[in-house]
C-alpha cells in the first residue's frame, strides 16, 4: 500500500504505478521489484496462510 508519494512495482512482466492509498496484491512466489518515483512511504504486509490438516492431507496425496 502506498501511504505517501508515488512508486512503481514490477510484477507479472509490467510496471504498476501506485499513488496514495493504492494497493497491490501479489500471490506468493511472484518475483517483483519496486522503484520510487518521488519521496514515498509504502506499507508492505506479508500474510502467511496457516496450514490446516486438510491442506497437509491434500499436499501429501498430490
Amino acid at each position: 500500500m502506498c501511504l505517501q508519494g508515488e512508486v512503481e512495482v514490477q510484477a507479472h512482466g509490467a510496471w504498476h504505478t501506485l499513488q496514495v492509498n493504492d494497493h497491490l496484491y501479489l500471490d506468493r512466489h511472484v518475483e517483483h521489484a519496486l522503484r520510487a518515483l518521488s519521496d514515498a512511504v509504502v506499507l508492505v504486509n506479508i500474510q502467511r496462510r496457516i496450514e490446516t490438516r486438510a491442506d497437509a492431507n491434500q499436499t501429501s496425496t498430490n
